[in-house]
């Protein structure tokens, strides 16, 4: 069968009057369907990955051209009729004062008759972001009857390393909160005095992580028991090449995510269930199998 490029759009195959012919033909017309949803697929994932290989070297990605739309206001009407107000001022009653300083004048400076008024306050807020760098005592026993040493332990959070948890702290809320890549955080530790290798920092961020992953868990009860309902949506994330399944759970009050292989059934459960499945044989449980 020859192929007509001038064929009608409305040629409906099923009026063909040979079986044989009428099933080839729709045999085709569906492979070549099929076919052009995988090519339609094939090139939209070419192009996503051009736009992240484009931005991993530093480049664009494919700019994405919205429609036109016509002139004017292109809010909808509920923005157009909800006032814009502006935020309120913060006064001094809301602010906490970490510290006072009394600022005198120059008694020099003024005239004999001058009577004093008290003070003028002037609440200012900065901030202070400076290296620390303590040097702990530890206080040491030996003893020889049992010929062991006793040292005092560091405060807690510290360990025997060089760097504090102010610093593990740091790092980590700057690459997963601010987005900042490894060798600018070690740029910025550095220029404060505080050096740390590259190694290291990815030490922190993808092994030292056993404390936030022990949090989790908590984390998860915690949000399922406050609330009577809980969103659950996964999205597609890519761990150390394959394509993986980043489970969310969430509500107004707390935010949770999970990675797995897999989204299916038994998976969302045992995530929901905090990483182990457990079954519940009752006569509920029966009675619901015996309906069935």
């Amino acid at each position: 069968m020859r192929y007509n490029p001038a064929m009608p759009d409305n040629f409906d195959p099923t009026t063909i009057q040979d079986p044989t012919l009428r099933q080839v033909f729709l045999f085709l017309l569906n492979r070549v369907e099929t076919l052009t949803r995988l090519v339609q697929t094939q090139a939209e994932e070419i192009q996503r990955l051009r736009d992240e290989n484009n931005h991993l070297k530093g480049e664009q990605a494919k700019p994405k051209i919205l429609p036109n739309q016509k002139p004017g206001d292109i809010s909808s009407e509920k923005e157009r009729r909800t006032p814009h107000t502006r935020p309120a001022k913060h006064t001094r009653h809301y602010q906490t004062v970490d510290r006072t300083e009394l600022l005198h004048l120059d008694k020099t400076s003024l005239p004999t008759d001058a009577v004093h008024k008290g003070y003028e306050e002037c609440i200012i807020t900065d901030i202070s972001f400076q290296r620390e760098r303590v040097c702990y005592r530890r206080e040491k026993y030996y003893s020889p009857s049992l010929n062991r040493t006793f040292v005092a332990d560091l405060p807690a959070g510290y360990t025997q390393g060089q760097y504090g948890p102010g610093v593990h702290t740091l790092v980590l809320s700057l690459y997963a909160q601010s987005g900042m890549s490894e060798p600018k955080i070690k740029q910025l530790l550095s220029e404060l005095g505080v050096p740390l290798s590259a190694g290291l920092i990815s030490n922190w961020l993808t092994h030292q992580t056993e404390v936030l992953v022990a949090e989790s868990k908590p984390v998860l009860e915690a949000g399922l028991a406050s609330s009577m309902w809980a969103q659950l949506d996964d999205t597609a994330t890519r761990v150390g090449g394959p394509n993986q399944a980043c489970l969310v759970i969430c509500n107004p009050l707390y935010t949770y995510y999970q990675t797995n292989p897999t989204k299916e059934r038994l998976t969302v459960l045992r995530v929901l269930l905090g990483g182990e499945l457990r079954y519940r044989y009752n006569e509920e449980a029966r009675a619901l199998l015996a309906a069935w």
